[in-house]
């Protein structure tokens, strides 16, 4: 991995797993049970039985807790020791106790903190392991990659989110995952049929994208209506008096993982919807261990919860309900443009018979990121 916010040197992907299997035993990543797992330790080790049953009760995990020592996260955090004398621990404790009496500086404080919840399903369980142990899943054949992006919100350096993905994966996998608010635009203006379906995404009409990785585009083409985003920056490169590098152009959903060749810590580009850019950088480059998933079904894996940066915008009116309107050059709002919730929008600017009420305005439907996250989560 990078460090100090440095670059890697250039790491071929497909190379990096042909010099791991070089050196180090597949077997040590295959998913196995206790039993198996001890044979193989038995096998490839000169300890005894007797002995290897022994290291296994002593460097237990259970080992390492008293009788009457909590041992989950959530009692942990909730049994304080009341004979400390720690500053930081009566500050925790009294700072607990105000959340439970307000909730109100509850959610001001949960949404102050990178890891809002330890009990959260990002943390401990963002994937489905019932699904892999009861058969549903579909395991590894051999050795296999896994690697860490990360993507950073629009024209912004603020993590949007942390995937892990399978090297063996189609570019596509991973930009299927990623969740950006203006791929869920309501698709048209809707001033004088503020009543009409709102369906009609932005992404379901302009699927266009593409990943720039190392002077390559990959473009997103499985769509007959699919535009070549790269084609008119190419040709612009090829003015040798801006003395760029030669530029290529490969389809997405033909690439795999496999066939690229990276740099951890390297700034690269996703662009969608026209001129949505996102930073996306390799953050890890790993073989797959046996205690992460191995239920080739589950990837990409989103490993970092995106609501721990992601805020409601609220009313402008009324503060108390979150936006679903967003309006251009009305003359009732004090900001241009402004957002309204379905009720102030429609009473500021509708009779009860919905015909408008004030000048000419442009609205627009406005979805929130929040119930978007909780889809895919």
């Amino acid at each position: 991995m990078a460090e100090g916010g440095k670059r890697s040197e250039l790491i071929d992907i497909r190379q990096f797993l042909t010099d791991w299997v070089s050196v180090v035993d597949p077997c040590t990543i295959t998913r196995t049970d206790h039993g198996s797992f001890r044979d193989y330790a038995l096998k490839t080790t000169n300890i005894s039985a007797d002995m290897l049953e022994e290291l296994d009760s002593v460097c237990s995990l259970q080992s390492l807790c008293g009788e009457d020592e909590p041992t989950s996260v959530e009692d942990i955090l909730s049994n304080i020791p009341a004979e400390t004398n720690l500053e930081s621990v009566a500050a925790q404790e009294k700072d607990l106790e105000r959340r439970k009496l307000n909730s109100s500086y509850e959610s001001r404080v949960l949404t102050r903190l990178k890891y809002r919840d330890n009990s959260g399903p990002w943390l401990h369980n963002h994937y489905d392991v019932n699904h892999f142990e009861s058969g549903g899943g579909s395991g590894f054949t051999g050795p296999e990659v896994i690697i860490t992006i990360h993507v950073y919100r629009r024209n912004k350096r603020k993590l949007l989110h942390a995937i892990d993905v399978l090297a063996s994966q189609k570019l596509t996998a991973l930009k299927d995952v990623i969740t950006c608010i203006a791929d869920e635009m309501i698709v048209g203006e809707y001033s004088d049929i503020p009543e009409a379906d709102h369906t009609i995404k932005a992404k379901e009409m302009f699927k266009s994208s593409y990943f720039f990785i190392e002077n390559v585009f990959y473009n997103d083409m499985r769509d007959p209506l699919c535009k070549d985003y790269s084609k008119v920056i190419i040709n612009w490169a090829k003015d040798p008096n801006r003395q760029l590098p030669s530029y290529s152009a490969k389809k997405m959903e033909e690439t795999t993982f496999y066939d690229l060749s990276v740099r951890i810590g390297e700034p690269y580009v996703y662009v969608h919807q026209g001129d949505c850019e996102h930073v996306i950088s390799f953050s890890d480059i790993r073989i797959l261990h046996r205690n992460e998933c191995h239920d080739v079904l589950q990837y990409p894996i989103i490993i970092e919860d995106p609501r721990n940066i992601t805020h409601s915008i609220m009313c402008r009116v009324c503060s108390a309900h979150c936006a679903s309107w967003l309006t251009y050059d009305s003359p009732l709002t004090p900001e241009n443009p402004c957002f309204f919730c379905e009720t102030c929008f429609r009473m500021l600017h509708y009779d009860s018979e919905g015909q408008r009420t004030v000048g000419k305005f442009r609205a627009y439907k406005y979805p929130q990121m929040r119930p978007i996250i909780k889809r895919i989560m």
